[in-house]
């Protein structure tokens, strides 16, 4: 006889909350997938939508957090305190500003590398895992796909 899963959502973090809830006549699933959408729920819920700012929530072990642009999340007093903010040399010719990993492995050393320019590994990837010819990916740039 075949067992019956247990009701679940996808618990998917970039659309929280997204899951199965027990109501009062069955399980429902609910997603409030955007800063408006969960604005609405707290509304509905009866909450005020600075709640998210509240940090009541933190103690009870809610996460809530700010989502900070890069210019805000270098500035941050934390990221500063724990001195993460690494300048890298960027292909461009200027050093770029990092997120320092905070973990210190001895064993396993953090290797902190700039983005890669524009197009700066599209040959190798259209080599290696496409099989394109030297001869095919002169044509790509030719045609202005690559």
């Amino acid at each position: 006889m075949a067992s019956s899963r247990c009701l679940s959502g996808d618990g998917e973090p970039g659309a929280a909350p997204r899951e199965v809830f027990r109501g009062a006549d069955g399980h429902f699933t609910m997603s409030a997938a955007n800063a408006g959408q969960f604005d609405s729920l707290l509304r509905v819920l009866g909450l005020d939508p600075a709640l998210t700012q509240d940090d009541r929530l933190s103690a009870v072990n809610v996460p809530c957090a700010p989502i900070y642009n890069m210019q805000q999340l270098f500035a941050d007093p934390h990221v500063q305190h724990r001195n993460l903010v690494l300048q890298v040399p960027h292909g461009s010719g200027v050093d770029v500003p990092l997120l320092r990993s905070p973990l210190h492995l001895s064993a396993a050393p953090v290797e902190h590398r700039a983005p890669p320019t524009l197009g700066q590994h599209s040959a190798e990837v259209l080599q290696s895992l496409l099989g394109k010819t030297e001869a095919d990916i002169a044509r790509l740039r030719a045609a202005g796909v690559v």
